[in-house]
């Protein structure tokens, strides 16, 4: 257990040379799934103007069709995370999952870690990961794990800022 946080310790400090909250977005989804061992993730980043989260990366057999959908602050399963702020599994037979953003996603999660990323209690984003059939469970080092880093990419988006394009086009690059 002690492993995973001494290995994504070690690795996140890169987070800090990445441009933007969307190259961070990768590579915190990238880094959880690799650690993990994981084959689904999503990295959403708060809208505050329009209230909604959209994803700004995600990992998973339809994930193009995931990417820029933009999903209501009022989502129970949204609400959920956002109250809690801290990591927790989420059954993946919870009929919230099996709307929206997971839909879109692909595949067929069992198990997933959701954990807020605020700062300050200011929402910025939701990073989610998922096991499918056969990945096993995720244990205790995990969801520590993922409250690592859901605070460094807290702090990176927080530095360096949210920025979103038009409503077609999911973000200026």
């Amino acid at each position: 257990g002690e492993e995973i946080i001494a290995d994504i310790f070690e690795s996140m400090h890169d987070l800090y040379f990445l441009r933007d909250a969307y190259e961070g977005a990768d590579f915190v989804i990238a880094l959880a799934l690799d650690k993990m061992h994981c084959k689904l993730g999503i990295a959403q980043l708060y809208d505050i103007n329009r209230r909604e989260f959209v994803v700004a990366h995600a990992v998973g057999p339809t994930a193009e069709g995931a990417l820029g959908n933009r999903i209501s602050e009022h989502d129970p399963l949204i609400v959920e995370i956002m109250n809690r702020r801290l990591p927790f599994l989420i059954d993946g037979t919870d009929a919230r999952v099996n709307l929206g953003r997971w839909k879109n996603l692909g595949g067929e999660p069992r198990s997933i870690p959701a954990c807020a990323v605020a700062q300050g209690g200011r929402f910025l984003g939701i990073l989610e990961l998922a096991h499918t059939d056969g990945e096993g469970a995720f244990r205790k080092a995990d969801v520590d794990a993922m409250a690592y880093i859901a605070q460094s990419f807290a702090e990176f988006v927080a530095r360096t800022g949210l920025l979103f394009g038009s409503e077609t086009k999911l973000m200026p690059r």
